[in-house]
Formats: C-alpha cells, structure tokens, sequence
C-alpha cells in the first residue's frame, strides 16, 4: 500500500510539472506525461536488472494459440471449462466479482476433489496427487 500511495504522490508532481501536457489516462503505469506505459518498458527494465543481478535472462517462447500438440494440458483445461464450468453458469452473465469466484471456487472444488477424470483409473486431480506422493514405509 505504502508503494502505491508513493506513485501517486511522484505521478502528482509531474502532473504538475507537465502542466497542460499531462495526459489525465488513469492508468497506474503511466510516464511522465501520463501515458500508458508501452510493455517493452517493462521487458527492458527485467532485463537491465538482471544484468546487474548477473541472473541469467528469460526468454519467453510463444506457441501458436489453440495448439494441443504444444500445450496440451492447458488448451484441454480450456475446453473442460468451456464445457462444464460455463454450463452450469446456464448463459447468466454474472457481474458480480464475489459472486462469480464462488461460483469459480464451487466449481474448481468438484473438479479437483469430486469428478472422475478420464486419467488414470477415473481418478480425481487429488486422489491421484495423493497416490503419487504416498511414501512407502517398510
């Protein structure tokens, strides 16, 4: 909290530095002008300090969208969603933050303790966590 009252107090100040030529956007990331921030700002920035933390960079490796044979698990999880949490939504648009994370959370609930899955022996995610980190005592 304290970080962001510091923004503002700094963006404030060149607000009135700028005058006339301060752009009134509302984004939080804003320059000094207030205009949005353009996201290599941020690549350049993790770069930079890296380099001065001698920290190996990241480099990030797109696949093209809608691709199972690359990301499998996830484009899959997508339709399960698509197909079963959206369903039961019934086409009511829900604008309510709260309201749809329960709903999110009820759903992702079933999914991981209570449906059988099409894996291994119709285990559920948990039953089959629970398998895999069991240790065996002799």
């Amino acid at each position: 909290m304290a970080a962001l009252k510091a923004l503002k107090a700094r963006q404030a100040a060149e607000r009135l530095a700028a005058g006339e030529a301060y752009e009134r956007t509302g984004y939080v990331a804003a320059d000094e002008l207030g205009r949005p921030v353009h996201p290599e700002w941020y690549t350049g920035e993790f770069h930079r300090v890296s380099d001065r933390a001698n920290v190996r960079r990241i480099q990030h490796r797109y696949i093209k969208p809608a691709t199972p044979r690359l990301n499998g698990k996830v484009e899959r999880s997508h339709r399960i969603d698509a197909e079963e949490f959206y369903r039961l939504l019934d086409g009511v648009m829900i604008d309510d933050t709260k309201l749809f994370n329960d709903k999110l959370t009820e759903w992702e609930n079933f999914y991981n303790y209570h449906r059988p899955h099409g894996g291994p022996g119709g285990q559920t995610p948990y039953e089959r966590l629970k398998q895999k980190t069991q240790t065996s005592v002799k």
